[in-house]
């Protein structure tokens, strides 16, 4: 179904006119090269959990520091607040990845 590809999409309020008839394409995948950013977790700063989890695993420490540190890279969690259950719970899922610090320059 189209809805696979279509519905996300759709839920991040992402411009589709470009896409044109594509859009009326069937199938588990799109026709061509589509960009999920994932669920937005913050809707201050419009972060989604794809950038979290990328910036949490390159975060070590408590969760309590990388919580502070994720806030600092992403401000997710800096304004009204919302999300910090939700950040919370990420940092706990998601593990820190020191292959990725060694890549970082």
């Amino acid at each position: 179904l189209s809805v696979d590809w279509i519905g996300p999409l759709l839920q991040e309020d992402q411009v589709v006119d470009a896409m044109g008839t594509m859009l009326l394409h069937h199938g588990k995948q799109a026709p061509g090269k589509v960009l999920i950013r994932g669920k937005q977790i913050c809707s201050c700063f419009n972060v989604t959990e794809i950038e979290i989890a990328e910036c949490l695993s390159c975060c070590e420490g408590l969760d309590e520091q990388r919580l502070a540190q994720l806030q600092k890279k992403l401000q997710c969690g800096t304004n009204c607040g919302s999300c910090i259950p939700a950040l919370r719970k990420l940092v706990r899922e998601t593990p820190f990845d020191a292959r990725q610090e060694e890549l970082t320059p």
